[in-house]
């Protein structure tokens, strides 16, 4: 958006969440569920994850003990899920999507549940199907590995 002056259109749900990621500067993706194989974890990269970003057809590995999302093929995301990748991306023909909206960064819970509720607003008011919104709340504390246990 730095770089254009804009944002590009994608469609209506990819647009909702690149505006309740501006407006409130805190990361939000959307996976097309049918581009997601098995459970859906996040977990530490181990490093030889494949992820296909967005728009690319070159192959790159997370960088180990980077959070992503993965499934039993494929890492989904990179950087929590600031790097989405190209398989679960949103089209016009996704009938069922995750969106993820993430409160890290010392991100105030408060800014995360507003910003959830105008993403569910915003999808229940142009997409014509109910979100059914969650907030899942974990604390995760990160050490180097030369740190005793």
């Amino acid at each position: 958006m730095l770089r254009d002056g804009a944002l590009p259109r994608i469609n209506k749900l990819v647009d909702i969440c690149n505006c309740i990621s501006i407006k409130y500067v805190l990361p939000v993706a959307a996976y097309d569920l049918a581009g997601i194989r098995g459970d859906l974890t996040v977990t530490l990269a181990q490093g030889g994850e494949r992820f296909l970003p967005l728009n690319t057809d070159q192959w790159e590995q997370p960088e180990p003990g980077e959070v992503i999302y993965k499934d039993q093929e494929k890492a989904l995301s990179q950087r929590w899920n600031w790097r989405q990748c190209d398989q679960a991306k949103v089209t016009q023909d996704t009938h069922n999507a995750l969106l993820t909206l993430e409160g890290v960064n010392h991100i105030s819970p408060q800014l995360v549940v507003q910003a959830t509720t105008e993403l569910v607003e915003l999808v229940e008011g142009f997409c014509s199907c109910p979100p059914r919104p969650f907030i899942l709340k974990i604390r995760i504390t990160l050490r180097r590995s030369s740190e005793p246990d």
